[in-house]
């Protein structure tokens, strides 16, 4: 019996399993504390299942546990504050535990909830860290785990100015000799979200939710095929170690609730409080979905009679919002890095040209259009440069193929072109600034996916000869088709070669070199992995660096 528990515990699948429904359950907890319980029904109880909202409580704890850390971090090294977050969890499952029980009474509620994961979980297989992992994502999350917050730590890699808060979550489970575990907090977006789109699509009486969600699955189909094997931008599964899936998911997700409420003019405190968490979550990720800010500033203005944007739940993001500042300040000397102008070059512990070369590398790496060159020229250059071809060419071709089905199985039901307006609006504002900053697609995940909701923010429903494919059957294996295309093709193959076993994610021992004052650099490229002695140096300029840790304090010194 104990061989059989054993082998049970040692597959992957089961592991994120338990993995994401702590998670879940978790979330039912803190919607059962007083203080957040009113925030509980974001929309309304209209549902027959369950609320949207509860597929989404996951990636509230990820959130809380993310927060919550670099709070630790100002005073404690995540090592420590780690098992105060761990105890304070355990609380929440306790409390949230009968409610999950009592909704796992509705098989969709369930199966979903066992499904789902099971198969986002193959792609843990065949998975290598990405290569921004072994250059600055492992070893800042080292730093951070083993102390409190370091003054000026961006002199040793000024990619550490980034300090996402992906850092700070994955920081946790450093050191547990389960490196898998790191890749499952980027897995658990997948999850929430096609759950979302599920019951959205199967059960949600809002035709703008319901169809919304069936045009974006339709496009994360139409991701398999295509131009080149396929590829059309749209959110996918990537190597371990970079936030870019679980932002573009948020930013979505901000854009749907946004113009939902815009859509029906109605609002509340829980809503814009949801609105808000979720778009400073997105930012605290990567500063790319700094987007947002057009939708949400569009949201207040137009509800700034019916909600108190300074209330006590908004307060408290705001609140997080600002210790998330202050850490980039105390850690690089700006306020938003990679935005330059938001360094204070006064403070004594920036490298300025360090972070300025550190922009510069990454601007030119992904061919920016520089303003006044010649367009033709850059766009030659654009589409030729890496998988860019491929991947527009996809995405043209996914919006041709939405528009003709809209065409031939749906008929208009409401207009509003004012909304349509706004969301064009925002996406072309925000392409823009793509090209001219960092146009990595990546970066785009989010902006990419929100193109599907063009096509039903003017309400749609199925033409007459179309209602027989409108339900939950056809809908439920669509859904599953669509979910088992996210894993790979090869990462299939490995589950398979591995039958299924605990594989685990390999961090690296690299070579280095001495550099300075026993200090280190690698030796073949610019990936330490977790070393804390080994530092990345962008700058033409040679630069000393030293460590005082007994002052919690990073000096800089150069000649």
């Amino acid at each position: 019996m104990s061989k059989y528990i054993r082998i049970l515990i040692e597959l992957n699948n089961l592991i994120f399993l338990t993995f994401y429904n702590f998670l879940l359950i978790a979330g039912f907890g803190i919607f059962n504390l007083k203080v957040f319980a009113k925030h509980q029904s974001v929309f309304s109880s209209e549902e027959n299942y369950d609320n949207v909202s509860s597929h989404l409580y996951p990636l509230y704890i990820i959130f809380l546990v993310g927060n919550l850390s670099i709070l630790f971090n100002f005073f404690l090294p995540i090592f420590i504050s780690r098992y105060i977050i761990l105890l304070f969890l355990s609380y929440l499952f306790f409390k949230g535990f009968k409610t999950y029980i009592q909704k796992s009474k509705n098989i969709y509620f369930l199966s979903a909830n066992i499904i789902t994961p099971l198969i986002i979980s193959v792609a843990t297989y065949g998975a290598k860290f990405h290569y921004d992992a072994g250059a600055y994502h492992l070893n800042f999350q080292n730093w951070i785990h083993q102390y409190k917050i370091q003054i000026g730590l961006s002199n040793l890699n000024p990619y550490y100015s980034y300090g996402s808060l992906q850092e700070y979550i994955n920081s946790n489970f450093l050191y547990l000799n389960v490196n898998i575990l790191l890749f499952f907090t980027e897995l658990i977006f997948f999850v929430s979200f096609l759950n979302f789109l599920y019951f959205n699509l199967a059960f949600s009486k809002k035709l703008f939710f319901k169809y919304s969600s069936l045009f974006t699955l339709i496009f994360l189909f139409l991701d398999n095929f295509g131009f080149m094997g396929g590829g059309n931008g749209s959110i996918q599964i990537q190597m371990p170690g970079k936030p870019d899936t679980s932002v573009g998911i948020l930013m979505y997700l901000v854009t749907v609730f946004i113009l939902q409420d815009l859509k029906t003019n109605s609002t509340s405190s829980s809503k814009f409080f949801n609105i808000l968490l979720l778009g400073l979550f997105a930012y605290q990720l990567k500063s790319n979905s700094v987007f947002l800010v057009i939708l949400i500033g569009f949201y207040i203005f137009k509800f700034k009679n019916k909600i108190n944007i300074f209330n006590k739940s908004n307060l408290f993001l705001y609140f997080l919002f600002l210790f998330f500042t202050i850490k980039n300040f105390l850690i690089s000397g700006c306020l938003l890095y990679p935005f330059y102008l938001s360094c204070v070059k006064s403070v004594s512990w920036i490298n300025i040209q360090n972070i300025y070369d550190s922009i510069q590398i990454t601007v030119n790496d992904f061919g920016t259009y520089e303003v006044g060159s010649n367009f033709i020229e850059w766009l030659k250059f654009f589409i030729s440069f890496a998988y860019n071809k491929q991947i527009y060419s996809n995405l043209l071709l996914s919006v041709i193929v939405l528009l003709v089905l809209k065409i031939i199985f749906f008929e208009k039901v409401g207009r509003r072109n004012d909304l349509l307006y706004l969301h064009l609006t925002y996406l072309t504002i925000s392409f823009i600034i793509f090209f001219l900053t960092v146009p990595a697609f990546r970066n785009a995940y989010g902006l990419i996916i929100s193109i599907s909701l063009l096509f039903t923010i003017n309400e749609i429903k199925p033409k007459k000869y179309a209602e027989k494919f409108d339900n939950k059957i056809l809908f439920m294996i669509f859904f599953l088709i669509t979910a088992l295309l996210l894993p790979r093709n090869f990462m299939y193959e490995e589950a398979i070669n591995k039958k299924f076993m605990y594989t685990d994610l390999i961090i690296e021992q690299p070579e280095y070199e001495n550099y300075f004052n026993n200090l280190v650099k690698p030796i073949e490229n610019n990936k330490c992995w977790i070393n804390e002695d080994c530092i990345l140096l962008v700058s033409n300029k040679k630069y000393i660096y030293t460590k005082e840790l007994k002052f919690n304090y990073v000096v800089n010194f150069s000649y």
